[in-house]
């Protein structure tokens, strides 16, 4: 990536002159890309430079990092995603975990997800078509540094695409005991929103250029090597 890159492409106020204030998660499911994607499991992710919308197919992802500091827009983006799976995944399972909700208890989220791996087991062994699942974990960082959970995490990246097993991993702290050599290399498709330093872009992104991104939802995609600046949204 450019080190100019920030000269070189859309940025949020250009995105949202255009589009007359807000991207919004209900104008983004309005465009053509997303509601007549052949995608398996479609998600948009946000307005490119041209007021397209840019749609990943998550069987093809087959899992991706989310990560930024705080109040960049991350939550919003999770909202969407949400919105987008149920809107067009109708033979979608979502099985959503965030272990910082006032309820959440760390032997049940283990559990639940010691479950996953063993239905991931046994579809490996089965001949037939069967519904995704898409796991999504809105905050992994609790998650991390335990080994039991970290592990079942693992277990389904390296061999739940094969089960029709799908991962969104979402971190708020872009720090190295989170953001692991494994995890990396097992979600090849990256999301950074804005981040405190060059260092933070680097750990999830291999490049820098996070840090220098206007908040907001304004964010960088990383899939195949390459990397695309995009408006997330920024409202409902």
């Amino acid at each position: 990536m450019r080190e100019d890159f920030t000269l070189n492409s859309s940025t949020i106020k250009d995105v949202q002159s255009q589009q007359g204030g807000e991207v919004s998660i209900s104008m983004m499911m309005t465009f053509k890309s997303f509601k007549e994607s052949k995608a398996r499991i479609p998600l948009a992710i946000g307005a490119t430079w041209g007021l397209n919308v840019k749609t990943l197919d998550l069987v093809d992802a087959p899992h991706m990092l989310i990560a930024g500091a705080s109040g960049q827009g991350r939550d919003m983006f999770m909202k969407g995603i949400r919105a987008c799976l149920d809107a067009k995944s109708l033979q979608t399972r979502q099985v959503w975990i965030d272990p910082t909700a006032w309820d959440a208890n760390m032997e049940e989220i283990a559990i639940r997800l010691d479950g996953l791996c063993e239905e991931m087991e046994r579809r490996l062994k089965v001949d037939e078509a069967l519904p995704y699942i898409v796991v999504i974990i809105n905050e992994y960082a609790p998650l991390a540094v335990c080994r039991k959970t970290s592990n079942a995490v693992i277990r389904l990246a390296q061999k739940g695409r094969s089960a029709g097993i799908h991962l969104i991993l979402a971190t708020q702290r872009p720090s190295p005991d989170v953001i692991t050599g494994l995890i990396k290399a097992n979600f090849p498709t990256r999301i950074a929103f804005k981040v405190s330093t060059r260092k933070d872009s680097l750990l999830i992104l291999d490049e820098g250029g996070a840090e220098m991104l206007l908040g907001n939802g304004d964010l960088l995609f990383f899939q195949g090597g390459k990397i695309e600046r995009i408006q997330g949204p920024t409202d409902e």
